[in-house]
């Protein structure tokens, strides 16, 4: 017969599989081989699986969201701060469980923003009750923000965004995260109370 190996890899074991085509008796048999790889194998792949991650876009966004953080925490918050992590995102608690404050900026479409996001079918609820408020909102805020019910999704946000901005653009990071510290500053004012209301 004709015999095809083929190789799967399992998490920190390597699965080689055969499979036996028996023509005649249009019958296959199978038969799984374990193989446990050495310890230079685990080695050479944790230093591949190490070295993927230092030159990944994850790495600045690590990089950025720290320089935000240390920001956000010498301005006049109540918010509290949290670990960067590499991630496009980054959220904050604002008081209310399904509720939270987040920023997030995007390499692709070259954009950095603010927003309020709210979880759940609940959350949709939530979003209409402070719709209702929306002209004394932005009146408090101080300018118009983007209401989007996210009908797709089960959530919606109230969001600020600034368009045509490069986040891997180090030398322009001090003026991004003024930026975003300003906006996070403005959505905790103008919202923290607003939120804690909301059933």
């Amino acid at each position: 017969g004709n015999d095809r190996l083929l190789r799967h890899r399992q998490g920190s074991r390597s699965r080689c599989l055969i499979l036996s085509d028996h023509t005649a008796s249009r019958r296959f048999f199978r038969r799984s081989l374990i193989v446990k790889p050495n310890d230079w194998s685990r080695n050479v792949r944790k230093q591949s699986q190490d070295a993927g991650l230092l030159s990944d876009l994850k790495v600045m966004y690590q990089k950025y969201w720290q320089g935000f953080v240390e920001k956000l925490s010498a301005g006049q918050t109540a918010i509290r701060p949290r670990k960067p992590l590499p991630q496009h995102w980054l959220d904050f608690a604002i008081g209310k469980s399904g509720v939270s404050l987040s920023a997030s900026a995007s390499t692709q479409d070259q954009r950095i923003r603010v927003e309020l996001y709210f979880s759940g079918e609940i959350g949709k609820t939530r979003f209409a009750a402070l719709l209702n408020d929306k002209e004394d909102i932005e009146k408090a805020y101080g300018c118009a923000l983007d209401w989007e019910p996210l009908p797709d999704r089960i959530g919606a946000r109230i969001s600020i965004s600034r368009n045509g901005i490069r986040p891997d653009d180090q030398a322009t990071w001090g003026e991004q995260h003024d930026w975003l510290v300003a906006q996070f500053i403005a959505f905790e004012r103008v919202f923290r109370k607003r939120v804690a209301t909301l059933v």
